[in-house]
């Protein structure tokens, strides 16, 4: 089995590349609802979407280098040696569900903070506290609990607290990750804080705190992304990409008038573009392309463009049909609970990386071993998900209801 510390080697390149927040309704102010109430199927789609990208991207991780012995993730098409090695290069380079959920989250909080302008700072990091943290820190014990019983050494005391805050990430090099994906949650947590300092400007009746509070937001994230490095500016602007949209008509107007074949096309060529020059290791682009920007920098100001536009179209499409509700459901199911699957299915994936190795290494219905593998992770994902989802989200998401 992949041991959790094992995953460190990739920390920290998900930092600067993984597939967001895998957050389901991130926003308690705002949970994409339609104005009659009900739960806003278009961003449930989008949801659902971004997590099954996640999911597939970190199964291909574990299972190509199973099945190639080699890092997929450093390595770009033109590397590719073969057609599953195109396949599974393709495959972790064109699933970026993790920056689909930081623009949702952008686009989200912002609705709710216009609609509720009064919101107190403070309720409102406390909401998001309790949204989030029960069912990251019932994911975290598990994954302790399972680097325990196969033989493996945690973390320091300070190291653990700093993992159930997600405050590791400030020093991915020293303090390794229980569950790696909460990388995703350390840059929610900044736009939160970052959102509710701007929530006291815009309530403030003094000029001189408003401007402290935007000069504490722009110091505060200059500095972060300073200290670093790397990729963190584009979290960043994924984020302010789901604002600009959330605020904007003009923005939403002049997407809404991009014909889906074009977006397609657009969207297609900037992947392949990207996939075929560059791997998506951010140390690795480093090495081959020094200077100033990488290639991941453009492509993530390109990926804004079209996350911004299917948020744009999908948000104020009419799914009210009762034929297009009953078609979309399961969608809308894995949407709902797109939370607890980004949190469960690593530790899934690495708890069958033996099993996914072993069919891998098939040398006959190769591929049949790894989908069947794949069904059973899935399986237990969807199993463990549903529980947490029932246990840990749904009692306060219906007492938010109710308020």
């Amino acid at each position: 089995m992949i041991a959790p510390v094992r995953c460190v080697r990739g920390a920290r390149s998900e930092l600067g590349h993984a597939l967001f927040g895998g957050m389901a309704a991130l926003s308690t102010l705002s949970p994409g609802v339609s104005p009659s109430g009900s739960r806003n199927i278009g961003l449930d789609l989008l949801r659902a979407w971004a997590i099954f990208l996640t999911v597939l991207m970190h199964y291909v991780w574990v299972a190509g280098s199973s099945l190639l012995g080699r890092d997929i993730e450093r390595d770009s098409l033109a590397d590719a040696a073969g057609v599953g090695h195109f396949i599974a290069v393709w495959l972790f380079h064109s699933q970026h569900g993790v920056y689909l959920f930081f623009v949702i989250s952008g686009y989200l909080i912002s609705q709710g903070l216009r609609r509720k302008p009064q919101t107190h700072p403070i309720r409102f990091l406390r909401n998001r506290a309790l949204r989030l943290l029960p069912c990251l820190w019932v994911a975290l014990l598990a994954c302790a609990l399972l680097a325990l019983a196969g033989g493996r050494e945690l973390p320091s005391a300070s190291g653990v607290a700093l993992n159930f805050l997600t405050l590791n990430w400030l020093f991915p090099a020293q303090v390794p990750p229980l569950l790696t994906v909460t990388w995703s949650l350390f840059w929610e947590w900044v736009f939160y804080l970052s959102a509710a300092i701007l929530l006291v400007a815009t309530q403030a009746r003094s000029r001189m705190v408003r401007v402290i509070c935007v000069l504490v937001v722009v110091a505060g994230l200059g500095s972060l992304v300073w200290v670093l490095g790397g990729r963190s500016w584009t979290y960043l602007l994924l984020f302010a990409t789901g604002v600009s949209v959330a605020l904007s008509s003009a923005i939403r107007d002049a997407l809404a008038r991009i014909p889906g074949a074009v977006f397609v096309i657009y969207y297609a060529a900037v992947v392949l573009a990207y996939a075929w020059f560059a791997p998506a290791h951010h140390v690795t682009q480093v090495e081959r392309f020094p200077g100033l920007a990488t290639p991941h920098d453009f492509y993530a100001a390109l990926f804004c463009v079209a996350a911004a536009w299917l948020i744009a179209r999908l948000a104020s499409a009419d799914f009210a049909g009762g034929r297009a509700r009953a078609s979309l459901r399961a969608a809308q199911w894995l949407g709902e609970r797109s939370y607890s699957l980004y949190l469960w299915h690593m530790p899934v994936i690495f708890l069958f990386s033996d099993l996914i190795g072993h069919a891998a290494r098939l040398s006959a219905h190769r591929a049949l071993g790894l989908a069947v593998t794949l069904v059973v992770v899935l399986g237990i994902t969807l199993l463990l998900s549903e529980l947490s989802y029932r246990a840990l989200e749904r009692p306060y998401l219906n007492r938010r209801h109710e308020r």
